[in-house]
């Protein structure tokens, strides 16, 4: 079936304008559409990513229903999903006067959108606080949790290139030296002295719309939707707003945003309804998802990138950049948060 066969399904009057632009790296088979009363954005999943599409759409419909303004998926009759040949495509109504940013210094106020983003974030986190995380089943094994990546790190500097890991033993050395606060958030949650919440699982600035006056309007991208504890989602956010060089930047250009992080955390405690044990935490989460990014680009450099694959155009040793880029980011972020 063509795109357009499939989103006539969704909605019988349904016409593709075009390619949708992508913000992701996942899902690259996107159009958009022309609704009958609207617009959408049709979506093949990648089922090599996610391979449990059904969990899935469960957790982010269930999300999306807890929040005020949130994604909004149409049916094909009974079904959000519209199978072709192993193919899982959803259809997804277009939230009107959503801007988008793929960096925080691409606004026209990078520390005000930096304490919105806060805010918004415990806001979010604040209305599925509702949802009960037993109801989310894994819809995708091992994300978000360090114990996972942990153990492809041990194999990657055992079985890895001989040459990178030799070229990385001071990289390994010091992703093995801070192995326990990489763990403390999970481990904390795993033995119940923090709780077990419903999060997002991508809180990287582009996953949040904005209206004209800058204000955070809806977090969208569901895919990751799951339990665990909100910390996850906060230190998320922080190693990518408190870096506004990239992840592919040359590391010696890495300066964590002090200023940045600083008012975030009073934009999301301004809003947060959360227990003082689990503030405690916010400093250590935010280096903790740091540490487990440098150690996921890391470990796949070692093993050769076979996960996050060179697209034609990337240098060689992209991977290598990522990993020192967020080494040298957790490094900053340590010393400025007088983490130990």
């Amino acid at each position: 079936m063509t795109p357009s066969v499939i989103a006539c399904q969704f909605d019988a009057r349904a016409e593709v304008i075009g390619p949708w632009r992508q913000t992701g790296n996942i899902n690259q088979d996107c159009f958009h559409i022309r609704l009958a009363d609207g617009e959408g954005i049709l979506q093949r999943l990648n089922t090599n990513v996610f391979p449990n599409a059904e969990i899935v759409m469960e957790n982010a419909v269930r999300w999306a229903t807890a929040q005020p303004v949130s994604v909004e998926f149409l049916r094909a009759e009974a079904s959000y999903w519209v199978v072709n040949r192993d193919q899982y495509w959803r259809m997804m109504r277009k939230i009107e006067g959503g801007n988008s940013y793929f960096r925080l210094d691409e606004t026209s106020d990078p520390v005000g959108y930096a304490h919105s983003l806060g805010s918004a974030l415990a806001m979010a986190h604040r209305y599925a606080n509702e949802l009960n995380p037993r109801d989310f089943a894994v819809s995708l094994p091992g994300f978000r949790d360090p114990h996972h990546y942990w153990r492809q790190h041990q194999v990657a500097t055992e079985t890895g290139w001989p040459e990178r890991i030799e070229e990385m033993a001071s990289e390994i050395e010091f992703v093995e030296d801070r192995r326990h606060l990489m763990m403390t958030v999970r481990d904390q949650t795993l033995i119940g002295r923090i709780r077990e919440t419903v999060i997002h699982g991508d809180t990287k600035i582009e996953n949040f719309l904005f209206d004209d006056q800058g204000r955070p309007i809806a977090l969208v991208d569901l895919d990751t939707v799951m339990a665990g504890s909100w910390l996850m989602d906060w230190g998320d956010m922080m190693r990518s707003l408190t870096n506004p060089v990239g992840e592919k930047a040359d590391p010696s250009e890495v300066a964590f945003a002090d200023d940045v992080y600083r008012v975030a955390r009073d934009g999301y405690l301004s809003e947060a309804h959360t227990p003082a044990n689990e503030i405690e935490l916010m400093e250590k989460a935010a280096l903790g998802v740091t540490l487990e990014q440098a150690t996921r680009f890391l470990s796949d450099y070692l093993r050769g990138d076979t996960y996050y694959r060179l697209a034609a155009g990337d240098p060689p040793d992209l991977n290598r950049t990522r990993a020192r880029v967020q080494i040298e980011l957790a490094r900053q972020m340590e010393a400025a948060l007088a983490i130990t």
